[in-house]
């Protein structure tokens, strides 16, 4: 798109947010974009996944719905979206930090997936905060005071400079009554001295972890069978697990209702090391008219090609 139009885009750097620009489905494959279509009928759903961009149009009279919804997977996505709005100068809808901190005071609600994607976003956003604040104290910063940014209007809590929805911390200065900006544009506040400013922070550094904390609690359970499935999924030749291992990960994650990706890797790695294992008894049958009869159709090619897919299992 930007090589397309890139005099549109001098002018608004965010266009693809504006929702006016149309571009040739064929041009964007002419460029390796991936492009799929669909005919959607009555009663179906059809979902986009996170920044996939869409657009459709109505072969007649119709009425449709749109819903926005967030999985645990889309967690990460969020907070690289918020970044992404951020370099736009661009508003966003809800503060990603608040909603983070407003799951985690209630993680005991959520499934533990659910609350193992928030305890991996919400140690990046402890990190970040951590460093951003550190930053703010070396530039000179010593004033500091509580603030409950979610009881402030959203126009009261927007960063002057990169319009982002401030929650876990902001600068102000008394020279600029109602305005304020993020710790990432410290400096773009005012001119004043640095020492004038004051350090806004809705949590202090040692109540964040302590949330974090609670959150690695309630995901532990997941966490340590999902460290356990990975592990049996990498493990080396000499340390495979058996088919016996896998299949009673599989029935410990669906007793305690674990949902992971990796369950359909290890459904698959079963049904092809079964596939395998019935082969291999074929071959080294006792029965030699049997025996005989396969090893007629095999050849010392197709024997290696079987030999080293057996040695690929996982199990």
């Amino acid at each position: 798109m930007r090589s397309a139009v890139p005099e549109l885009f001098h002018g608004a750097p965010d266009l693809l947010h504006h929702l006016v620009t149309l571009i040739s489905p064929n041009a964007l494959m002419q460029q390796n974009v991936p492009v799929v279509r669909t005919n959607q009928h009555a009663g179906e759903f059809v979902v986009t996944f996170p920044r996939a961009y869409h657009a459709g149009f109505n072969q007649g009279y119709n009425f449709a719905e749109a819903v926005n919804f967030c999985p645990a997977d889309w967690i990460p996505h969020g907070r690289l979206c918020m970044a992404h709005y951020q370099q736009l100068h661009r508003y966003t809808v809800f503060a990603h930090d608040e909603l983070v901190c407003k799951m985690a005071m209630l993680v005991n609600h959520l499934g533990v997936r659910m609350a193992a994607e928030l305890y991996n976003d919400m140690t990046v956003m402890v990190d970040s905060e951590r460093t951003l604040r550190e930053k703010v104290a070396a530039m000179g910063v010593e004033e500091s005071e509580r603030e409950a940014f979610e009881l402030l209007p959203d126009e009261e809590r927007q960063c002057r400079h990169c319009q982002a929805l401030c929650f876990l911390s902001a600068i102000t200065c008394p020279c600029s009554p109602g305005k304020l900006v993020c710790l990432d544009h410290a400096d773009k506040l005012c001119s004043c001295p640095v020492k004038a400013n004051c350090l806004r922070y809705r949590y202090t550094l040692s109540e964040l972890p302590s949330m974090l904390m609670e959150v690695e609690n309630h995901a532990q359970p997941f966490t340590i069978w999902q460290d356990r499935v990975q592990k049996a999924l990498r493990a080396a030749a000499d340390d495979r697990p058996t088919m016996a291992d896998l299949k009673a990960l599989i029935r410990e994650g669906a007793e305690r209702d674990f949902s992971s990706k990796m369950v359909p890797t290890m459904e698959e790695a079963i049904a092809e090391a079964e596939r395998c294992s019935l082969v291999a008894a074929q071959l080294v049958s006792v029965r030699p008219r049997t025996r005989h009869k396969l090893a007629d159709h095999i050849s010392k090619n197709e024997l290696d090609e079987f030999v080293s897919q057996v040695n690929k299992l996982i199990c």
